[in-house]
């Protein structure tokens, strides 16, 4: 059931992905996904027919933002979940100690 119940999540966030792409007339070839390696990370290149990007855990922000900033005629979105984002990608925001 477990299994069902996180398959079914994961469809439900692509064809998410997907409407509101399709809602905002992106151009799947000006559009990178980036991703973490956690649960959500597979949404980008095995569901979505955009440039995909895995990262390492924790770091699809900071990643994210270099694409932006070396490309700035790219759509970049990033998808990760709570864990990747909030649980190890906390760290990427936290000030010198």
């Amino acid at each position: 059931m477990a299994r069902l119940v996180s398959r079914l999540w994961k469809l439900r966030n692509t064809l998410s992905h997907v409407s509101t792409f399709a809602d905002l007339q992106l151009e799947p070839e000006k559009t990178v996904v980036v991703s973490g390696i956690g649960c959500s990370g597979k949404t980008p290149p095995h569901f979505i027919n955009v440039t995909g990007v895995h990262t390492l855990h924790g770091r699809a922000l900071p990643y994210a933002e270099g694409i932006k900033l070396a490309n700035p005629d790219l759509t970049v979105v990033v998808n990760v979940g709570d864990g990747d984002l909030l649980g190890i990608g906390g760290c990427a925001f936290r000030g010198p100690g």
